[in-house]
């Protein structure tokens, strides 16, 4: 606070120390740098130089409607730049309020399903249901489409019946329209896009039977022959083998500038060939061998007793029949068996279908290409101009390069049955390399005008307030000095001896202006404090002073 009082106080001594005149200089200086400081922060605020959808591109189909709710809300302070609209920084939400009021802001992907799902009420029936979501899903593809790169807007209709009979086989077929953004046209790609899009989020729906519709007059058909190489494998197979060998032969031609290679391959249609092949050898292999024995032996029955009725009554003493065995006979067998069949070599082979067939590759050469070759071989000597070849060098160094180039590119490509030299596969051409001319570049008065023209405000506002600053320092460091003229004031000290300061010396009367100027700069203390610190240091002389002035005053 001590700070704030010493600069208020210099600053009411400086302004009552200026004239009227000066007084209202500094005022009106003071009033046009504030307007100009808040001038120059309202322009720059109040540019449309803020994106509304923050880089998300605005179709052009949905600009009327925007610029309708903004001029029905009373908001015209926006531009539209392409496929953006600025707004001024910090107005974002008064217009995205009156986009949201007037139900066009940029739907997001999924609103429309959510809205048909969460609409509707309890005494709905399900059929009323099912449209209301169909035509949400309609919208969705729609607007997924219609996100992608070159199309700007996209519509979608599908429907689908039930056979009647045993099978109730279900039928469905979709319409996309597609309008491309600005001169683009929709390509095969672009449009197989599409339909498999929409295919995958009908059930039921088969890629064939959606057709895309270019509203620049072209149609794209599905099923067989449909001409896009997604639907078709040959096509696909071909174009990545190209593409492949594209890279490969430009990679390996780098050192060539602007060189130009354009393959071309053609497969075999069988998409898979299998190939057994039987070979019968003339010495039989034993694929079976068995060998088998058996032993038998048979021995006859010992003598029994009497036989009867007499010799099985009880109580009857046993007849020992006579010692002696029967007949004992004993026979082996042993069978050896071997299976030979005909030695047979199998060799099946399996082959991935879809493989080159032929290639053939087509490399431009621009002709600048080897005359730089000449003259790298033939260099100017120092001083002198350079070399101008004739044509009869550089035909020889084209043909040296053709044949280098065929060999070495021959060496990329893969091996196709028939061909004895593979360099034959590869056709080498100059063309004639015409230089651009380069675009004129803007001058920098021209740069210098353009900035000036669009920046000129702020510029002469920051000059005004500039201008204003440095007047108001100049008058503030522009202190009057005091008068040399001034009366002499007799200092009575204690001791009754009295000292005229009109005796002293130039120095010592120009030293209180100095710290008086020093104080209206803003340095040193102020005169209250100048006073204080007299009276501490000598109370006596103050007093005196003080007297002095009084006396002369009155």
């Amino acid at each position: 606070m001590d700070f704030l009082n010493k600069t208020f106080a210099q600053l009411r001594d400086l302004f009552r120390s200026m004239t009227v005149g000066a007084r209202i200089t500094a005022g009106l200086l003071l009033v046009v740098v504030v307007v100009s400081v808040v001038y120059l922060f309202r322009s720059s605020r109040g540019g449309p130089e803020v994106d509304l959808m923050h880089g998300l591109p605005v179709p052009a189909s949905q600009l009327p409607a925007m610029e309708a709710a903004f001029d029905k809300a009373g908001l015209r302070e926006y531009e539209v730049r392409g496929t953006q609209i600025r707004v001024p920084r910090g107005q974002q939400p008064k217009y995205m309020a009156a986009l949201a009021d007037a139900k066009v802001l940029p739907p997001n992907f999924g609103s429309a399903l959510r809205e048909a799902i969460n609409g509707g009420n309890v005494f709905e029936n399900t059929k009323t249901k099912d449209q209301r979501v169909k035509f949400a899903l309609q919208d969705e593809l729609a607007l997924i489409i219609g996100s992608m790169p070159g199309i700007e807007s996209a519509c979608v209709f599908f429907d689908s019946e039930t056979k009647l009979g045993l099978n109730r086989e279900k039928i469905a077929t979709a319409s996309v329209v597609v309008t491309p953004l600005g001169d683009n046209r929709l390509d095969d790609d672009g449009a197989a896009k599409c339909r498999h899009l929409v295919s995958s989020a009908i059930v039921g729906l088969k890629p064939e039977s959606v057709t895309v519709t270019d509203t620049k007059g072209r149609t794209f058909h599905g099923g067989f022959g449909g001409g896009s190489a997604a639907d078709n494998e040959y096509l696909a197979v071909k174009r990545k083998y190209e593409q492949s060998l594209k890279r490969q032969i430009l990679d390996a031609l780098c050192y060539i500038p602007n060189v130009a290679v354009e393959p071309s391959v053609i497969l075999d249609p069988q998409r898979m060939q299998r190939s057994r092949t039987e070979k019968v050898e003339p010495k039989p292999v034993a694929i079976r061998e068995s060998d088998t024995s058996s032993s038998r032996s048979n021995q006859g029955a010992a003598p029994a007793g009497r036989p009867g009725f007499e010799s099985q009554q009880p109580n009857r003493g046993v007849t020992l029949a006579a010692t002696g065995g029967g007949a004992r006979q004993e026979d082996e067998d042993s069978k050896s068996e071997k299976v030979y069949r005909p030695s047979v070599e199998i060799v099946e082979k399996e082959t991935p279908g879809l493989i080159p067939k032929r290639v053939t590759v087509s490399v431009g050469i621009p002709s600048s290409y080897f005359e730089k070759i000449w003259r790298e071989l033939n260099p100017a000597k120092e001083g002198e101009e350079p070399k101008t070849p004739d044509k009869a060098a550089l035909e020889a160094i084209r043909q040296e390069e053709t044949t280098k180039i065929q060999k070495y590119v021959a060496n990329i490509l893969p091996p196709v049955e028939g061909t004895a030299d593979a360099a034959d596969l590869v056709a080498v051409t100059t063309f004639q390399d015409i230089k651009q001319p380069k675009a004129p570049e803007t001058p920098a008065t021209s740069q210098a005008i353009s900035w000036l023209a669009q920046y000129w405000p702020t510029l002469g506002t920051l000059g005004l307030a500039l201008f204003g600053l440095v007047m108001l320092r100049s008058m503030v460091r522009s202190v009057p000095p005091p008068p040399t003229g001034a009366p002499s004031l007799t200092v009575v000290r204690a001791d009754d001896s009295s000292v005229d300061t009109a005796g002293e010396s130039e120095p010592a009367r120009e030293k209180p202006a100095a710290k008086r100027l020093r104080r209206f700069q803003g340095s040193g203390k102020s005169l209250r404090d100048e006073v204080a610190d007299i009276v501490k240091e000598d109370p006596d002389v103050a007093a005196n002073i003080l007297k002095s002035w009084i006396g002369h005053v009155g």
